[in-house]
């Protein structure tokens, strides 16, 4: 039960820290890194993006190993006969793939943490101003992709309800409703603790902050 405890604990600190870069960002600057996000878990699946990205780079390896091994030389003199081509492309594969079959998992897992990293960087390089209230929304969300993106690393019973992974709408969908409760999560406990005065007590707080509005 402690343990629990303290893994939900940690867990609202986290998403909290993630509120407050979304509440500093702004909208626009957490939504960049939430489609930087989304690529980078995409790149680091072989389902999606993950096997092109592999095969990209052992083409483009194959290709200067043509270049290196006589490809070049043939190009330029034009000898460019069928031995010729055959015997620098055997040579050329004989060098192997960059990405051996065996390095392809952590290859996408050191590409997808890089792509992630610069997810951070490019955010928060936005500069345009844009809804705080959105941009916490977002930060929520920004924090729920990456705990589900590195739950599988991470031991211990999740607190979170699983993804919908029927499709990718569906995922997204199931992403925004658990930021969504997250969001109101204080709402709740307040409704909660105060009973009947949540109302009354809810509407001086709106007429405060219209007040506030009107003022300023």
């Amino acid at each position: 039960m402690t343990n629990i405890a303290e893994t939900a604990v940690l867990f609202l600190l986290i998403i909290a820290f993630f509120a407050w870069l979304g509440y500093r960002r702004g909208f626009i600057g957490e939504l960049v890194k939430f489609g930087m996000i989304l690529l980078a878990f995409a790149v680091g699946q072989k389902s999606m993006l993950g096997a092109t990205v592999i095969r990209v780079i052992n083409s483009v390896w194959l290709i200067f190993q043509i270049i290196i091994n006589g490809g070049l030389r043939l190009l330029l003199s034009g000898d460019l006969s069928g031995d010729s081509l055959s015997q620098v492309l055997n040579e050329a594969k004989n060098a192997g793939p960059l990405v051996p079959p065996t390095a392809g998992d952590s290859l996408l897992f050191v590409l997808m943490i890089l792509l992630i990293i610069l997810a951070f960087f490019v955010g928060s390089r936005v500069k345009r101003k844009s809804s705080r209230l959105l941009g916490v929304f977002m930060g929520i969300v920004n924090g729920l992709a990456l705990i589900y993106i590195f739950r599988p690393y991470l031991s211990g019973k999740p607190l979170l309800p699983p993804l919908n992974t029927s499709s990718p709408l569906a995922a997204l969908a199931s992403l925004f409703g658990t930021a969504f409760d997250l969001l109101l999560l204080p709402v709740n406990w307040l409704q909660n603790a105060l009973g009947l005065l949540f109302v009354p007590v809810l509407i001086v707080a709106i007429v405060l902050i219209l007040l506030r509005s009107l003022r300023s």
